[in-house]
């Protein structure tokens, strides 16, 4: 299991996509960021960056494929995203790098609920600086994507946000 609070390259996405205006209504992508980033010209489309933001989901490639792909990407808008996303995440993150938002527990819950050992769950939690209190789970529960706000209520949720990577492991429901 990987938490990263403010993971760069989703953050530089949001931006491209908020400096953008660039319309996407899909409900893996979260509402917009907490600090709206300067405009930005750009000849994408919403549908060619909600193509970006999927492999960013995509629990079929490795990150560092996905790195690469959104790397590539951005290379067209400069620096000016990664830069902005950097400096944002610098200055805001309000968790310690150590912060467990309840995943020991949930952990510990559905060990009891499925009666193994589920200590490496493969899943990514990764947190992002966006408004409201938002999260949204990967089909398979290999990516749980949260707001910074639902990040700091996560025990209530978070059980249920890693049962479908807990099934997904081979457990079975006592």
């Amino acid at each position: 299991m990987s938490i990263d609070t403010a993971p760069l390259l989703p953050h530089a996405l949001l931006c491209v996509r908020d400096a953008g205006g660039l319309a996407v209504d899909d409900p893996s992508v979260p509402p917009p960021l907490l600090t709206a980033p300067p405009p930005l010209e750009t000849t994408t489309t919403g549908r060619e960056w909600m193509a970006h933001w999927q492999r960013t989901l995509a629990a079929s490639e490795t990150f560092e494929t996905i790195n690469r792909r959104v790397d590539a990407f951005l290379d067209d808008f400069g620096d000016k995203p990664l830069r902005w996303a950097s400096t944002q995440i610098k200055h805001r993150t309000p968790f310690p790098p150590t912060a467990d938002f309840g995943i020991h527990g949930a952990i510990r819950r559905l060990q009891r609920d499925y009666g193994s050992r589920l200590d490496a769950l493969d899943v990514a939690v990764l947190g992002l600086a966006v408004t409201g209190d938002w999260r949204h789970v990967s089909p398979q529960g290999e990516v749980v994507l949260a707001s910074w706000d639902a990040l700091a209520t996560a025990k209530q949720w978070m059980t249920d946000a890693l049962r479908p990577a807990a099934e997904r492991a081979g457990s079975t429901p006592k």
